[in-house]
């Protein structure tokens, strides 16, 4: 790993930063490939599509043709990401975009958010008042260009600036009190976005929207010192990394290994601490990360069962049957690491199944 100071640091960067240092150092350095499953490729083009209609993509086109407008962005994000999947060798094998699950659906569920959009930008037109504007879409390069990034949209309401930030996944998490609420991090990403249009232009933002892709969108109110407080974290974590990395002398020593800071890591297939720990596999719920040597393989109706040997991950070592409905994904004999399989218990014994987010390398 090509260990180098970082030069700045956005709001997507700083939840890697925050987990693990070794997190960030992956994710700064280009040779580390990820791997996208479809249901993320599908996420990439939703939010790509509802980026280009808030920055007004369709903005002159009459209501009966933003239908065909829509199937035509839709259409060019997905064969950018057809595309990258095919020639993956790792990914190849999801096949085509239209056999990707939830394929239909998940067009369905962005097209209408679109539509709803497209909707208020035309009201808003049409009634001239001249609120519901895009603010500039320049990146911010903001506390001399240590921190970066955009949200997706910027406007001016009556109430003052507003931001919105789109997200395909899933928004809430359960609170320690039992009830739903924002994800943390994605709170803190609004409240650096604020924090960087602020130091941009000398306004404050007053509210900040995360709006999924189905469900209601989440407010909150944006109070100055608190975002203020957080972008000043942000770059002190940023310099407490770059210290930290001229005093070690293996890069695992960035590492701080945990169910929490793992679990959502696109890395950790690369990092050798997280191979090393050792995990309690209830702390992972119904999802492995392992690594394994393919024992046997039988052809099965509708798909196809494997013996694995584990040999490391967040299950105990031995032997587990797996069952996949994707044919050529493993040969006999074959040693790999699978990130996102399924773990069904039955008493004592588990299984393993092959799921729609399982990554092979």
């Amino acid at each position: 790993m090509n260990l180098r100071p970082l030069q700045y640091i956005t709001p997507g960067s700083f939840g890697a930063l925050s987990a693990c240092f070794l997190q960030a150092a992956f994710r700064a350095d280009a040779s580390y490939v990820t791997f996208q499953p479809p249901a993320v490729r599908l996420g990439i083009a939703c939010h790509a599509l509802l980026e280009r209609v808030a920055k007004g993509a369709l903005l002159d086109v009459p209501p009966d043709a933003w239908q065909g407008g829509l199937e035509s962005i839709w259409l060019e994000e997905i064969v950018t990401q057809e595309g990258s999947l095919l020639v993956s060798e790792q990914e190849r094998h999801f096949g085509r975009a239209e056999t990707w699950p939830k394929y239909a659906l998940q067009k369905a569920r962005v097209f209408i958010k679109a539509q709803k959009l497209l909707l208020y930008q035309f009201e808003r037109r049409q009634s001239r008042t001249g609120y519901g504007r895009s603010a500039s879409e320049q990146p911010y390069h903001a506390y001399n260009g240590r921190l970066r990034g955009r949200a997706d949209v910027v406007y001016e309401s009556s109430r003052g600036v507003e931001l919105i930030d789109y997200k395909t996944g899933h928004i809430l998490e359960e609170a320690e009190t039992g009830d739903a609420t924002i994800k943390e991090i994605y709170k803190q990403q609004l409240l650096l976005y604020a924090a960087m249009h602020h130091d941009h232009t000398g306004v404050w933002p007053v509210r900040g929207h995360v709006v999924p892709l189905t469900g209601k969108p989440i407010t909150i109110e944006i109070h100055p010192v608190a975002a203020e407080h957080l972008a000043q974290s942000a770059l002190q974590q940023m310099a407490l990394f770059n210290e930290r990395i001229s005093q070690i002398t293996q890069a695992k020593e960035l590492a701080s290994p945990s169910c929490a800071s793992c679990r959502h890591c696109a890395y950790k297939v690369y990092c050798p601490a997280f191979w090393e720990f050792p995990f309690i596999p209830s702390e992972w719920d119904s999802v492995a990360h392992l690594e394994i040597i393919v024992r046997q393989m039988s052809q099965q109706r509708g798909g196809v069962s494997f013996l694995f040997r584990v040999v490391a991950g967040t299950l105990p070592k031995g032997e587990y049957a797996c069952y996949s409905s994707r044919p050529g994904i493993f040969t006999e004999g074959q040693r790999a690491k699978v990130i996102n399989v399924r773990v069904e218990s039955q008493g004592e014994t588990s299984t393993l199944k092959i799921r729609d987010h399982t990554i092979v390398y």
